[in-house]
């Protein structure tokens, strides 16, 4: 699974977690209530219990996770939801150390007025942080579709060791960010999801034609997905033993696009490049 896939799948996650987190604050403001109106023992440390081993141990959990995935995305620390946690921590904590002293009228008037005042904060604090996750979840999500790579490498396996690998490393000491298959996809990857990312968040398709490319299905299906993303303007053909009427044979569109040949050298291939593609590092 590559880094941005991942990351899609933590977000899903948390949008997931968010929901049953709301759920959670209406489960708190109910048992509030009952045990503001109700002197029962019994629901006091019910309620103690749940606040500590329950609420306050899946809102520290999740406010991890949330903290990971934003420094994965690469978003600036939200020092705002960051000191909402950590007062919503120390005071769900207060309160629940508060709640046995309810019973039998053991506060008095200033005290549970006090401790009323104490769990209206809380209850604007944890809104204010679930809203303010939800911002950050938007923010997140459109950090995804942000160009990642500069050039997305499409080509036939056949052609990797004689051309495709020395080119994808020569684009990357020129300073380009490269989404080319062996640099990307790791064990128990998603092969389709992979090329669908990696298409989805570059800024140009360099398409290696060659006789091996053009029999391909798979590199049939690359070559459309990045004609209808660019709408051709972005594609970049490197023609690699072809003529110019093998490639109009294939495809009478594509051989209207200016080329550059692997017969020219990598050099040659690498100065083309550059002449249309600014390196991002």
């Amino acid at each position: 699974m590559t880094k941005s896939m991942k990351i899609q799948d933590d977000l899903s996650t948390i949008r997931n977690d968010l929901k049953h987190f709301r759920k959670m604050h209406e489960k708190l403001l109910t048992h509030s209530e009952e045990i503001l109106y109700t002197y029962n023992n019994k629901v006091v440390e019910e309620t103690k219990d749940w606040l500590l081993k329950e609420y306050l141990s899946e809102f520290i959990t999740f406010n991890r996770k949330v903290e990971a995935t934003l420094k994965d995305i690469g978003l600036k620390k939200n020092w705002t939801l960051a000191s909402y946690s950590e007062s919503i921590v120390d005071n769900l904590t207060d309160i629940a150390s508060k709640l046995p002293n309810l019973l039998g009228g053991r506060l008095d008037r200033r005290e549970y007025d006090e401790f009323l005042k104490q769990m209206n904060n809380v209850y604007g604090l944890i809104n204010k942080y679930l809203n303010s996750i939800e911002e950050e979840m938007i923010e997140a999500h459109q950090s995804l579709y942000t160009n990642v790579w500069d050039l997305f490498i499409s080509h036939a396996t056949e052609d990797k060791e004689e051309l495709v690998r020395p080119l994808a490393n020569a684009l990357v000491n020129a300073g380009y960010k490269v989404w080319y298959d062996e640099f990307e996809l790791k064990l128990g990857d998603s092969l389709r999801r992979s090329l669908d990312d990696g298409i989805h968040r570059s800024k140009y398709g360099l398409v290696v034609l060659s006789k091996n490319f053009f029999i391909k299905k798979w590199t049939n299906l690359e070559l459309d997905a990045l004609i209808t993303k660019f709408s051709g303007d972005n594609v970049l053909p490197v023609w690699h033993n072809v003529s110019s009427e093998d490639v109009k044979k294939y495809s009478p569109i594509l051989a209207t696009f200016i080329g550059v040949k692997t017969s020219d050298g990598l050099d040659a291939i690498v100065r083309k490049v550059r002449e249309v593609v600014i390196p991002s590092s």
